[in-house]
């Protein structure tokens, strides 16, 4: 026979260590108070999920907007002391706010790569409480790596790979395109398609399972229709400068070696034309290298180099047609604009 005494009893309050929280429950209880985030201090309870955070209204509000008009409206006379907010978020989004507003440089280093799944966490909170400084920094490494002019292109030095964001798994260029189409950043769609039909081939793009073909079936269409379209437009600009012979050699022409079949034989060797016919012909954007025009006068050097920059800008300027996102950069309007 059980001991009604022992049965009244209230249960031993357990304790147990789970990544950022303590648990502490009991038979009646199920919510768990934030480790890290639980200030004696704190006037306001935020709650997300099963995890609760006792933090301080100025703190939020000084961030956020939503959570400054959320304060100001008026309690009531008998409001709680310390009211309880629930909110609809992921738990790991809190959190990660909080590490930011109170931990911001002990936890944070900007200086460095910033994962794809951070930057996401900055857009998705940032939107929702209207954190500028959290839309600031994701969208300020989108864009530097995802850029609107040739010159920001040029500056990437290395197209294949990222100096602002740091690589996840192979998918990682999958979740740029997930996210610019997400939150409605059009702006950076052009780069980000480039980057991915350089990264990847047609298989990986089409094959049933494939840990890098895009999510939705619009954008591999357009990543298959767009690379064919680009290698279309990259090879019309090839014949169309084949076709030209005013820039070599130049009118003030000083070498001995600038004519006759030079002209032609340079062309056909310049990087930009190399990869027509079967890989994405990213190197039609670098720059022209001093290597590539060595054996030229410094005259007929500059004539190629003039010439070059202007298919790279005829090319760039297609891009967003191109991967059908717009008409032109400039119609490109982010959520933000």
């Amino acid at each position: 026979m059980v001991n009604s005494a022992e049965n009244d009893r209230p249960s031993k309050r357990q304790r147990s260590d789970i990544g950022n929280v303590i648990l502490e429950a009991t038979l009646n209880a199920s919510l768990i108070h934030s480790r890290e985030y639980w200030f004696i201090s704190g006037d306001v309870i935020i709650q997300a999920e099963r995890i609760q955070f006792r933090v301080h209204r100025e703190v939020l509000a000084r961030h956020s907007s939503v959570f400054s008009d959320t304060f100001n409206v008026p309690q009531g006379a008998d409001g709680e002391v310390c009211p309880v907010i629930e909110l609809s978020d992921n738990v790991d989004d809190i959190e990660y706010m909080l590490s930011i507003f109170y931990d911001h440089s002990r936890k944070h280093d900007w200086s460095e790569p910033m994962s794809i799944l951070h930057i996401s966490k900055l857009l998705r909170i940032g939107r929702k409480y209207n954190i500028q400084h959290f839309l600031k920094e994701a969208l300020r490494r989108l864009r530097a790596e995802h850029p609107t002019t040739l010159t920001g292109w040029s500056r990437c030095k290395n197209p294949s790979r990222y100096k602002l964001i740091k690589p996840g798994d192979k998918a990682y260029l999958v979740d740029v395109v997930s996210l610019a189409e997400e939150y409605g950043i059009p702006s950076i769609l052009p780069a980000a398609y480039l980057r991915y039909i350089h990264a990847y081939s047609l298989r990986d793009f089409l094959s049933a399972g494939s840990s890098v073909a895009l999510q939705s079936g619009k954008a591999r269409a357009i990543c298959v229709l767009g690379r064919d379209s680009f290698l279309n437009e990259l090879q019309k600009q090839r014949i169309s400068w084949l076709e030209q012979s005013f820039y070599l050699p130049s009118p003030g022409c000083t070498g001995d070696e600038c004519g006759g079949d030079q002209p032609w034989l340079l062309l056909e060797k310049l990087k930009i034309w190399q990869q027509i016919g079967g890989a994405s012909g990213l190197n039609a954007l670098e720059p022209l290298s001093d290597l590539e025009v060595e054996t030229l006068c410094p005259e007929c050097a500059d004539s190629i180099r003039n010439q070059h920059n202007l298919v790279r800008e005829a090319i760039w300027s297609k891009l967003p047609s191109i991967f059908e996102v717009g008409n032109g950069w400039q119609y490109l309007k982010d959520f933000d604009m």
